[in-house]
């Protein structure tokens, strides 16, 4: 899992992540428990939302929002609370337009559109990768 954290870029794998801040040239390796204790060694997805100030890291079901590097109160939330039903089992990836106030969620072989200004899922989705980004392939 990629994502950005205040002009950072933090790379999440296995019990690790990286952080790479943009003055520097090599990225500084941490274990994951090292700064967030809760969270799990795993992580499936990731992204920053920058208007709100905070990530949001999935792990199969769960998921948990940190303000920089603080997990918030009353996290982690089951992703049934974002609109996903219990056949969902976990986010692969997640992408966050900042303009439009959307974020792209991938799961198998589908995608769903989230509105954060309304927190709910937005009509017609979920969709099939490929449907929507053709030529990618049914997976991400």
């Amino acid at each position: 899992a990629i994502t950005s954290l205040r002009g950072e870029t933090l790379i999440f794998k296995d019990r690790f992540f990286w952080r790479l801040h943009p003055q520097q040239v090599e990225a500084e390796l941490f274990l994951t428990k090292s700064f967030w204790p809760e969270l799990p060694n795993r992580i499936d997805a990731a992204y920053e939302h920058p208007s709100h100030d905070l990530i949001f890291i999935f792990r199969g079901r769960k998921f948990w929002a940190l303000s920089g590097y603080d997990i918030l109160e009353d996290y982690p939330k089951n992703i049934s609370e974002l609109g996903f039903p219990k056949d969902v089992k976990k986010i692969s990836a997640a992408l966050h337009f900042e303009d439009s106030g959307k974020t792209l969620f991938f799961s198998e072989n589908q995608v769903w559109s989230y509105d954060d200004t309304n927190h709910v899922m937005d009509k017609g989705y979920p969709r099939f990768i490929e449907e929507v980004f053709p030529g990618i392939g049914d997976k991400v």
